[in-house]
């Protein structure tokens, strides 16, 4: 079984790995360990290591192949952090678009609004001026 650990004591004698997930095979993804665990490795059986790595730990508990996956979790993480970036951007770019709609569609409505109204007093200047015509010719 896989399990991604945090390297968390480097002495003299080896080092400690703090288990932090286990990795699902059947659905390729990685779950918390639930358990806080850490395995001891002897200076004999460590190698380069810095932060992060993954552990392959036989059914006894015993490692049998580590790799220092540290700089490929920060490149995941800052991959990560860009696609909700990303994600964000989309959507205040989406709530934009739709507050200029709205805008758009309320300058229309008032815009015929206004040409209504303006009907209507070019209508009423016309009444006026026929009435006011037929009381001079009176």
């Amino acid at each position: 079984m896989q399990y991604l650990a945090r390297v968390q004591n480097n002495s003299a004698s080896g080092i400690e790995l703090q288990l932090l997930a286990k990795h699902a095979v059947p659905d390729n993804v990685w779950v918390v360990d639930d358990v806080s665990r850490s395995v001891h490795l002897e200076n004999g059986k460590i190698p380069d290591v810095s932060a992060f790595v993954v552990v392959e730990l036989d059914e006894r508990g015993v490692p049998e192949a580590i790799e220092d996956v540290t700089d490929w979790l920060f490149a995941s993480l800052q991959q990560e952090e860009k696609i909700q970036w990303r994600q964000e951007l989309t959507l205040e770019s989406q709530e934009l678009t739709i507050r200029n709609l709205e805008l758009e569609a309320r300058r229309e409505k008032m815009e015929q609004e206004f040409k209504k109204r303006q009907r209507e007093l070019e209508r009423r200047e016309e009444a006026l001026q026929l009435r006011e015509k037929q009381l001079v010719e009176e």
